[in-house]
């Protein structure tokens, strides 16, 4: 096959279709010429993005190792709670899942806009540029922020935690109530209006305007140790969501109001009835008496019940209630694909 005469170098664990997009606009191409020359020398009649001989024909057709789109498991990977043999995080070299395909760093892509699903946040600490969905600014990246980003990678991407698994917006949701809750008179406005932004109202914005306290969030808050304290259903739940909305306050060095601790309420009360919803699960669709095992039951109430925390907290939370019939539970394989989705009352 005759290669493309411009060079066009591969971002790191870059999507086959952001790659495409890149090398089209590259060469003055439309995406559907591209695709209809990888069709063709991949023998195929529709389009396919996963397909590993599309990939191995694009990296020919651009003068590249066949194997430049094959992302490095190892060097990539999520970590996961599949079942393959236990329902903890870890990286299932079965599974071998990765993360969902996020905007890439506009420099490190050479000025072009691409996917990728490297393990990484949304601030690069090479060119100190901020992507996040559509939203990019060049930032000064500051020790704060390099820490968040570092903790990102490293400790909470080993605890199964990404951009796109619904903890980071739920931490947002967090900020974003106290913020409005002291009449929006904090560093989040204060930070904005040096990046020449408006007060943040989206996910994106407060990421962008509160990322190092996001992260602190998700780190402390959404512990097992202090999730196993505010999801006790059997207990009162007005000790818990005060001490959920003190833990959040001192996180972040602030005091508690009263849009804070509502919020704190909300996410509790949420959070209790999508336990009560796992007690209540069946092994299977048809199953009337057999329950399904706690751990398993946690993962698959997150996902029905769009109830993130249940990730993170142990199944003895589940020990001694009472399991009144709620639902039935797909087959393992279909769990182990479960969307994840944001909460309810988290940022979208």
């Amino acid at each position: 096959m005759r290669t493309l005469p411009i060079y066009v170098h591969p971002v790191p664990a870059e999507t086959v279709s952001g790659y495409i997009g890149r090398v089209a606009q590259t060469h003055c191409m439309e995406v559907g010429e591209i695709r209809r020359i990888l069709n063709r020398e991949a023998g195929r009649s529709t389009w396919s993005d996963n397909d590993p001989r599309i990939a191995v024909a694009l990296a020919r057709l651009c003068g590249l190792p066949d194997d430049a789109f094959e992302v490095s498991f190892e060097d990539h990977g999520m970590w996961t709670r599949c079942g393959h043999p236990r329902w903890k995080p870890q990286k299932c070299a079965r599974c071998r899942r990765l993360a969902e395909p996020r905007t890439a760093c506009l420099e490190c892509a050479s000025g072009l806009a691409t996917t990728s699903r490297a393990r990484a946040g949304p601030l690069c600490l090479l060119h100190g540029r901020w992507t996040l969905r559509e939203l990019t600014v060049k930032v000064s990246v500051g020790a704060s922020a390099s820490r968040a980003e570092l903790a990102l990678r490293g400790p909470l991407w080993e605890r199964g935690i990404a951009v796109h698994t619904g903890e980071y917006n739920l931490a947002a949701a967090a900020l974003l109530a106290w913020s409005q809750g002291n009449g929006g008179d904090t560093f989040l406005e204060e930070r904005a209006q040096r990046l020449g932004f408006p007060a943040p109202t989206t996910f994106e914005e407060v990421m962008l305007c509160g990322y190092p306290e996001v992260v602190r969030v998700v780190e402390v808050a959404m512990s097992p140790r202090v999730l196993y304290g505010v999801l006790q259903v059997s207990r009162s739940a007005l000790p818990q969501i005060d001490g959920f909305a003190n833990v959040i306050a001192n996180t972040l060095g602030v005091t508690v109001n009263e849009s804070l601790h509502d919020w704190a309420g909300a996410v509790v009360g949420h959070a209790h009835r999508s336990v009560l919803h796992a007690a209540g699960l069946r092994r299977t669709m048809s199953a009337k008496q057999a329950p399904c095992p706690q751990d398993r039951a946690l993962i698959v109430a997150s996902g029905t019940q769009r109830a993130c925390l249940l990730r993170h907290v142990s199944p003895r939370i589940l020990d001694g209630l009472m399991r009144g019939h709620t639902d039935g539970t797909s087959r393992l394989s279909v769990t182990r694909k479960l969307p994840l989705q944001p909460d309810e009352l988290a940022l979208p």
